[in-house]
């Protein structure tokens, strides 16, 4: 199951719509294949930007649970080059391609508009 943390996270990429920025598994050095929590994106500033976005929104719904996670969450950072860009993750909070799989899937429902007169399920693109 997907954590709150990485639900958190993967909602606020999806607001603030930064093409370079990702939420995805991953699994960092000296971690054995072992998979948590990563943040794809070109350098620390965005990192930041979702960092304090999470705890705004986290702060707005009065998640007390959230924002002592992050303080933790902060304090547990690691980083990687990746050629162009780098990916910021959380040995601590696993999060694995199952978790992945049904992080994108809950947000794509929690996204789905219900016809109820036809029954039917769809998705509203987003717009750039």
């Amino acid at each position: 199951m997907a954590s709150n943390m990485a639900k958190l996270m993967f909602e606020v990429v999806k607001e603030i719509d930064l093409e370079r920025v990702s939420v995805r598994s991953y699994s960092g050095r000296c971690m054995f294949g072992k998979e948590c929590l990563g943040l794809v994106c070109d350098n620390m500033g965005e990192v930041l930007n979702v960092i304090f976005l999470m705890t705004q929104k986290a702060s707005a719904q009065t998640k007390e649970f959230l924002l002592e996670d992050m303080e933790t969450m902060i304090q547990n950072t690691c980083q990687d080059s990746m050629g162009r860009g780098i990916i910021v993750y959380w040995p601590d909070i696993q999060h694995d391609r199952a978790d992945q799989d049904k992080l994108e899937n809950d947000v794509a429902e929690d996204e789905a508009i219900y016809d109820e007169e036809s029954g039917d399920t769809c998705f509203e693109e987003s717009e750039k």
